[in-house]
């Protein structure tokens, strides 16, 4: 969703995972964004877009690098793995680049039916950053992923390279 800042990318996406959610299509939502932003979604914008009988189903966790050594956020990692409705994982690009956040991301690809989404997806445009190539091979374990960014060609054409990718590792064969 290429849309302008403040034009409803986030809430047409948590429409769409509601629906996906509700046909029994999906049971799981990874989320990767800048620092700070990863935390939003859970805090503001998945109360304020999915509806109360999703909410009520739904446990989600802000994935916090620091604390990734800690028992508490272990368990708390992997209660929303293993959670019987849907299931939030929201980490930051930086976190995703760490052992345990790659780990964690693994866990939840593997156990869940994922909708995968890259917020400012334009963190994923150098296609020879190791980033870039650990978030790209991960889409392919989420049967529903979506890019997110207001200006996804800052530099050139190439930007939206990696960022397609994402989306259909086939697309530019």
């Amino acid at each position: 969703i290429l849309w302008e800042q403040g034009t409803g990318k986030t809430k047409l996406t948590l429409d769409t995972v509601g629906h996906q959610f509700l046909e029994g299509n999906v049971d799981g939502l990874l989320v990767v964004a800048p620092n700070g932003v990863h935390r939003n979604w859970l805090s503001d914008e998945i109360p304020t877009h999915l509806p109360d009988d999703i909410l009520k189903q739904t446990l989600g966790h802000v994935y916090h690098s620091k604390r990734a050594g800690t028992k508490w956020h272990q368990r708390a990692v992997q209660e929303v793995i293993d959670h019987k409705g849907l299931a939030v994982l929201c980490i930051s690009y930086d976190a995703f680049m760490t052992k345990a956040g790659k780990e964690a991301v693994r866990d939840f690809l593997w156990k869940r039916k994922t909708f995968y989404v890259l917020d400012e997806s334009s963190r994923v445009k150098n296609p020879s950053a190791k980033r870039t190539k650990s978030i790209v091979a991960s889409g392919k374990y989420a049967p529903f992923r979506r890019i997110l960014n207001g200006t996804p060609v800052s530099n050139g054409p190439f930007d939206v390279f990696s960022q397609v990718k994402f989306l259909d590792e086939h697309y530019w064969h």
